[in-house]
């Protein structure tokens, strides 16, 4: 439920971005440029900031550092009331999954996301796994990153129109990984499974 909220939170922003980026200039050049820099600044804020969380998380336990997490988020956007209601449900229903014994405590080279990389490359096997999926990860978010901006230049959408677009999008998604994945898994491998879906997406991303 709370990465469902954090989600949700994400999808108010895409919409909404190219309108409130092109409020401060009517060139399509600089919207485009300034909505590339929030973009890529919130990105390489999570890649610096998630081993912080991480460390954090197993020196004080996950249900501390993200009843942290939220509660700055909801002094940050109080508005939208999405960052409170996780904080809420973080307070009120969210259990500690880290037990005290299992906790260690921080160490300096673990603080760079580089080390966690470093980690993933020496294990047998993941290091290629990790790769792939990370450059399937980035093309198909940068799809809705950039959809946004396109459908605005192209067709004169507004937040309200692509936020039905990315809604359809979302559902879309529900269906097919929360519903169509298992009864294809009955009948198909998992190696299979992949390939399936990887090759359509890496193609219609091309395209």
């Amino acid at each position: 439920m709370a990465v469902l909220i954090d989600m949700i939170a994400v999808g108010v922003i895409m919409p909404v971005l190219p309108a409130l980026v092109g409020s401060f200039s009517d060139s399509k050049a600089d919207n485009a440029f300034w909505y590339g820099v929030v973009a890529c600044s919130f990105g390489a804020a999570n890649f610096i900031g998630a081993p912080f969380r991480g460390a954090l998380s197993d020196r004080f336990g996950r249900r501390p550092i993200l009843l942290t997490s939220f509660s700055v988020m909801a002094g940050c956007l109080l508005l939208t009331g999405l960052a409170a209601a996780n904080a809420a449900f973080g307070l009120f229903v969210m259990p500690e999954t880290l037990a005290a014994e299992d906790r260690r405590p921080l160490a300096r080279q673990r603080l760079t996301p580089f080390s966690s990389i470093h980690d993933l490359a020496s294990l047998r096997g993941v290091g290629p796994l990790a790769a792939v999926l990370t450059l399937a990860y980035l093309a198909q978010f940068i799809l809705p990153a950039t959809w946004a901006l396109m459908m605005k230049f192209k067709f004169g959408w507004g937040p309200r129109e692509t936020g039905w677009s990315l809604f359809a999008y979302g559902c879309m998604l529900v269906v097919s990984q929360g519903f169509l994945i298992r009864f294809v898994l009955a009948r198909r491998s998992a190696r299979w499974l992949t390939l399936a879906g990887l090759l359509p997406n890496d193609e219609t991303t091309i395209a």
